[in-house]
């Protein structure tokens, strides 16, 4: 898997937007099964901002062509998933 950086999760999505043809309107499934655009959830990420509300800590990611994951050494290939693209 590619090199664990010290990112927000605004950071990540913006970035796994970027490996993708469809940008900020790729969809997204999180770790709850909960699906979105990459667009609703960095608004909704800024929204949280513009209350006061601040959950976009920064927090050692991974971004890999399929989605964004955290170093978990209890799961498969050492990462787990918090947002993976749907094809």
């Amino acid at each position: 898997m590619s090199e664990i950086q010290n990112i927000t999760m605004m950071e990540a999505l913006t970035k796994l937007s970027k490996l993708h043809d469809k940008g900020m309107n790729t969809i997204i499934e999180d770790q709850y099964c909960g699906t979105f655009t990459i667009r609703s959830k960095v608004k909704t990420i800024e929204g949280l901002h513009d209350n006061m509300i601040c959950i976009d800590v920064p927090r050692d990611l991974i971004i890999g062509v399929g989605g964004v994951y955290a170093h978990d050494k209890n799961y498969p290939g050492g990462a787990r998933p918090i947002y993976r693209v749907l094809v």
